[in-house]
């Protein structure tokens, strides 16, 4: 029995193994649904945690643009302060550089975020 999934066949066990089992979404007789859903499990997850603070000890040191979230070394409960700001590694120099943030004393990151894609200009035009 062949029925559709996902653009691909299920084939049932019954029917016994095919041995080229990659072009069908699920196969009974051997593992390969199980690592596809692994693999799927494994990219969402990926995909959750990269809209989540992340300790800064984990952020890209390439130059790539990110949000910081940091603490002010004299007075962490300023709330006169906006505690996210854009922030990107200087590679050249080892060092973060935040965005406003004047003072003579640097601020502490403690945790990062990427930047969201872009509007999808298309679509808002609609």
């Amino acid at each position: 029995m062949i029925d559709e999934l996902d653009e691909k066949p299920i084939y049932l066990a019954s029917e016994g193994h095919l041995p080229d089992c990659e072009q069908y979404s699920v196969c009974e007789t051997c593992d390969c649904a199980e690592i596809k859903l692994k693999a799927r499990i494994a990219e969402l997850e990926a995909a959750l945690t990269q809209n989540q603070w992340q300790p800064i000890e984990t952020a890209p040191k390439d130059g790539t643009l990110i949000f910081v979230w940091y603490e002010h070394p004299v007075n962490k409960y300023a709330v006169f302060d906006i505690k996210i700001k854009l922030a990107n590694w200087i590679i050249d120099l080892h060092e973060w550089q935040v965005a406003d943030v004047g003072g003579n004393v640097p601020p502490i990151l403690t945790h990062w975020m990427p930047l969201p894609h872009p509007p999808d200009m298309d679509k808002a035009n609609e």
